[in-house]
């Protein structure tokens, strides 16, 4: 579900109707389930290493503090929407740097920037502010939006909070794009703040 302002959007709801209701479910099968459990043992260790594989590829084909088409994920791959623009990029910042990003918005449904962790989670968001939407950015000027990834808000409009982080992982998603999404364009400027990563 896809929300352009969290804070005051109503969640979707549905309900299910049960269409036989004279019918009991099956008894649980202990073997299935134990089954099932030793999968899920096997399973985690490989996520956390294709997670970690993930990053490093990221990190090691790509520049850091730079902005790509996602390509991997575009056109509906892995289990993705196949009309959902992809970027993604990374930033690696000093104490008293920040990323800049110049964002052309697309006309499309729903766009969204959120920042990632190197296990590629998103950020804190209910006390921090780690993804922006269309709706929420402020200061757009002939749609054209500047947007800041840094440890401290400074005066930053469109803040995206780094959490300290010396390094994560960011990707933006457009919806029901008309046309084509432009190409964000990333930089790195001084902040003139001291900041201790945490």
């Amino acid at each position: 579900q896809l929300f352009n302002d969290s804070e005051h959007d109503a969640p979707g709801c549905f309900l299910l109707e049960n269409l036989l209701p004279d019918s009991a479910p099956p008894a649980v099968d202990p073997d299935g389930v134990a089954g099932g459990m030793k999968r899920l043992s096997r399973a985690m260790p490989m996520l956390t290493q294709m997670m970690f594989a993930g990053w490093k590829m990221q990190t090691a084909n790509h520049p850091v503090n730079q902005i790509r088409v996602w390509t991997e994920m575009q056109n509906g791959a892995l289990f993705t929407s196949d009309d959902i623009h992809y970027f993604i990029g990374s930033w690696k910042l000093a104490a008293n740097e920040a990323l800049h990003i110049e964002v052309t918005l697309p006309v499309c449904r729903h766009w969204n920037i959120v920042l990632y962790s190197p296990m590629l989670n998103s950020l804190e968001h209910h006390y921090r502010c780690t993804s922006l939407t269309n709706a929420r950015l402020q200061d757009v000027q002939n749609s054209i939006a500047q947007i800041v990834i840094a440890h401290q808000p400074g005066q930053y409009p469109n803040w995206l909070d780094s959490e300290g982080r010396p390094e994560g992982l960011l990707v933006i998603r457009a919806t029901g794009v008309e046309g084509e999404a432009s190409l964000p364009v990333a930089r790195v400027f001084k902040t003139g703040l001291e900041t201790s990563h945490g």
